[in-house]
Parts: structure tokens; C-alpha cells; sequence
């Protein structure tokens, strides 16, 4: 017997992304995800689909959203697959329009009551779920659950916050891991958390099936439960279809001679893509580029060019952590104190008040332009 267990597909979200034509792309990467997971049930002779919540974004519901999950879902039907679907927070009662519940084919069990239901599946797993109210469920349903039922598998399936191992502040159905851990069940199917998440050997969250936005760096997929001759097996499987990836290059570990050798290093990172991607590059440490950076035109001119890589849909640099790079020569032709101090090198009490107030025991040729580094908030050894 195997179920796979995905959650937080999103249908109707509005991508907030400028790009009309990333906003697309974005919207369809959701409906290949979702056929993927199809087909994957399909070829794979899954017993049951899990579902666990927000399969919508809110109240739009986009048409054509509806008509493709019926297809979809009846495809399923026709290949004996059962679609358990626990409503949650985003698709909530609430929100929910009854008129399209009626129109699932009967292999699609939803979970919509505030109480605990289950359901027996093929005569060997229970499926235990319940749904969400309304759009702020801050109630703990978990403890109306039932306890396992002997001689068969048990599965719970719902929407929710494992308080202690998500954010404190989100109270979305709340529970804790050892109410969770209470009802002895095989395993626990959750969704609410975009990150694919263990929180026991027995307790996962799938995460979201495919990155909504550029926070959601991880990869996306389901997870494949496997019970088998009393063994259970659980396999994170891959369906998202854009990634969102971070890139950091900190110029401290470099050394970047131009800005054509600064393109060939993202070039060098960025082409083993397998998938479309979108790209945000995090810049920091000293560079001799900083005032090059700060020109908008240099800096989507790189970008520009970064982009001839077709698997690169968009690139973002932030360049927030960057700090410039003194030019110790140029910077002792001024009137400073280093300056000063470079002219009177001889000048024995100066030198002493370096050496004491730096702790350095020993002055060498660098020791200057090291200093100088330390004045203008560079760390350096000295």
C-alpha cells in the first residue's frame, strides 16, 4: 500500500513579481507540478493521494483552477487512486464553494468538518482528518482525534501549526508534537509549513509543491509513504518545476581582478541549472567594484548578461553587504593622519603609540594600509 502526501499547491495565488511573463510562468509551473504528481500516481499504482490543505490560494477560485483538477482528479479515478483532501486554512469552509464539491468524482474524499472523520481505504488504512473553518482556525481539533485502530495502518491528515517546531507567533490550528505522537498513528501528513519538514520519523510536513516566492529555496515535491510487510518507508519526491535559488559571492574570498572575471564566476556557478530557475545574488565583503555596483546601469547590464543563460528566468542582485575598498595610495595624498604619518614614518613616538595601542610587536611595510583597513570598518589582521 502507498500514499503520497503533498499540500500547499496555491491555485489563484496572485504572484506579486513585476514580470507579467514570470507571473505566467509562475501560474502554469503550479499546474505542471500538479500533473506531475498525477502521472507519478499513476505509473507508481499510488493507493491514495493525500492532500493536505490550501489546494487553494483563498476565495478565487480560478476556472480554469476547477476544470483541471476535475480532469486531473478523474484521471485518478480511473486508475483507482483515492484523493484524501483536508481543507485548510486558505481553503476553509469559509471559502469554500460547495457548488464545486459536488462536481469531484467519487474517488475524492474532502475533509471539511471540524470534527475528526475517517476513512477506510482499500481495507487496510484509516485515514483520520479534519478541515478547517474558516480562515483563522486557531482551535486544537488534534484532540478529538481517535486513537489508532488495531489491526490496520493509521494516517493522519490535516492542516496545521506543531507549535515548538514552527514559528510561535502562527496559531493555525495549533497542536504540539507529542499530541501528534498520543494518537500512535503510522503517520502524520501535514501541510500549512512550505518546507519540507521532519519533525519525527513518523510526523512530515511536505511542504509547498511548487515555490511561490524567492524565500522558498528549498526543493518541492511530496512525500511517498510505502507501507510494505509491516516495514514503512518515507521518500521525499521531487515535482516542483521552477527553483528559486540564492547565490551568495563574498569578495573577501576572491580575488576578482574585473568585472568581466566577477561575470565569469556567476557564469561558473550557475551552470550546472537543471531546471528553470530564479536567481538572487547576494554580493558582499570588500570590493574594489563598490562604486561600480552602486550604478544601476552596470548592474543590469551583468544582469543582462547573466540572463543569456536560458534557465535563468530572472535575476535579482542585492548589493546591501558590500563595502568598499580603500586605495591606501590614493587615500595618504590627502590630508590625514595616515597621511601624516606616512611623511614622518621616522618619527619614533608615533610609531611607539601605533605599536602600543595595537598590540603589535613587529612593524613591516603593510602595517599602514592594514590600519587604514581597520579605520574604515575593514577587518584585517594587524
Amino acid at each position: 500500500m502507498k500514499l503520497l502526501h503533498i499540500s500547499d499547491i496555491h491555485f489563484g495565488v496572485k504572484f506579486l513579481n513585476k514580470n507579467e511573463i514570470l507571473r505566467e510562468k509562475l501560474k502554469e509551473a503550479q499546474y505542471t507540478a500538479f500533473k506531475k504528481v498525477i502521472e507519478y500516481s499513476i505509473n507508481n499504482k499510488i493507493d491514495g493521494l493525500l492532500i493536505a490543505g490550501d489546494l487553494f490560494d483563498g476565495e478565487y477560485r480560478p476556472l480554469k483552477a476547477e476544470r483541471f483538477l476535475l480532469e486531473e482528479f478523474r484521471k485518478l479515478n480511473d486508475n483507482n487512486v483515492k484523493v484524501f483532501y483536508s481543507l485548510g486554512n486558505h481553503d476553509s469552509n469559509k471559502t469554500f464553494k460547495e457548488n464545486f464539491l459536488v462536481e469531484f468524482p467519487d474517488n475524492v474524499k474532502i475533509f471539511n468538518k471540524e470534527r475528526s472523520e475517517s476513512y477506510l481505504l482499500n481495507d487496510t488504512i484509516y485515514i483520520h482528518s479534519s478541515g478547517h473553518q474558516n480562515n483563522i482556525e486557531n482551535r486544537n481539533l488534534i484532540k478529538d482525534f481517535p486513537k489508532s485502530k488495531k489491526g490496520y495502518y493509521n494516517v493522519g491528515l490535516v492542516h496545521c501549526s506543531v507549535v515548538g517546531n514552527v514559528n510561535e507567533g502562527d496559531k493555525y490550528l495549533p497542536t504540539t508534537r507529542e499530541e501528534l505522537e498520543n494518537t500512535d498513528y503510522d503517520y502524520w501528513a501535514l501541510g500549512h509549513i512550505h518546507k519540507n519538514m521532519r519533525i519525527s520519523d513518523k510526523i512530515y510536513y511536505s511542504g509547498s509543491l511548487q515555490g511561490l516566492h524567492s524565500k522558498e529555496t528549498d526543493k518541492k515535491g511530496g512525500m511517498l509513504i510505502d507501507f510494505e510487510n509491516d516495514y514503512t518507508t518515507i521518500d521525499f519526491i521531487e515535482f516542483g518545476v521552477i527553483d528559486f535559488i540564492d547565490l551568495e559571492i563574498d569578495f573577501n574570498n576572491y580575488s576578482i581582478r574585473s568585472k568581466n572575471e566577477l561575470i565569469d564566476l556567476i557564469e561558473e556557478k550557475t551552470k550546472f541549472l537543471i531546471k528553470e530557475s530564479i536567481i538572487k545574488i547576494y554580493f558582499k565583503g570588500v570590493t574594489m567594484f563598490y562604486d561600480d555596483l552602486k550604478d544601476e546601469m552596470i548592474l543590469k547590464e551583468i544582469e543582462e548578461i547573466i540572463l543569456r543563460n536560458k534557465l535563468i528566468l530572472d535575476i535579482q542582485i542585492n548589493i546591501q553587504e558590500i563595502r568598499k575598498k580603500i586605495d591606501y595610495n590614493e587615500y595618504i595624498k590627502n590630508n590625514n593622519i595616515l597621511g601624516y604619518i606616512e611623511k614622518n614614518y621616522s618619527n619614533d613616538k608615533i610609531i611607539e603609540k601605533i605599536m602600543e595601542e595595537n598590540k603589535i610587536k613587529k612593524i613591516d611595510k603593510n602595517i599602514l594600509e592594514r590600519i587604514l583597513n581597520r579605520m574604515v570598518g575593514i577587518e584585517d589582521e594587524i
